[in-house]
């Protein structure tokens, strides 16, 4: 039960902070958690709806959420796992893909320039950036827990 409360909770504050452009009943989304937690979502509880696990609910009530294993979700803030949910994308959000969250290598390592020196060369390099980006900060929720 604590669990799908935690779901719950990430739902509402996401149709709130978007002003209802994220619709989780409707557009497909992403619930991401830490590797150790995906599993514990298909443990049954007698004291929660008959019996019925936290994926079985989820399936049931937003069968177009998806739920990924992150396994650097675990304990990532300060020995608390984390979950985000989001969109796989906003539709009518802008002209580009209208991802909530992408990954980029903008740049790979390459070479700035050579200088010849009295003992040789000195080389110098840029190192490969990349990361993830949060293109659209409204349709993304991320807690502790679960």
């Amino acid at each position: 039960a604590e669990r799908v409360t935690y779901i719950v909770t990430g739902i509402s504050a996401l149709r709130t902070q978007s002003g209802s452009q994220v619709d989780p009943e409707s557009m497909p989304m992403k619930l991401e958690v830490a590797a150790s937690a995906k599993d514990l979502m298909n443990e049954s509880d007698s004291s929660f709806s008959n019996g019925m696990t936290v994926m079985e609910w989820l399936n049931k009530n937003y069968p177009n959420i998806t739920v990924e294993a992150i396994p650097e979700f675990d304990e990532a803030n300060g020995g608390e796992n984390v979950f985000y949910l989001h969109p796989n994308t906003v539709p009518g959000s802008g002209t580009d893909d209208g991802q909530a969250i992408i990954q980029v290598v903008p740049s790979k390592m390459q070479s700035l320039n050579t200088v010849t020196t009295v003992k040789g060369y000195e080389e110098g390099y840029t190192s490969a950036l990349a990361g993830c980006y949060v293109k659209r900060g409204y349709a993304v929720y991320r807690a502790s827990g679960i």
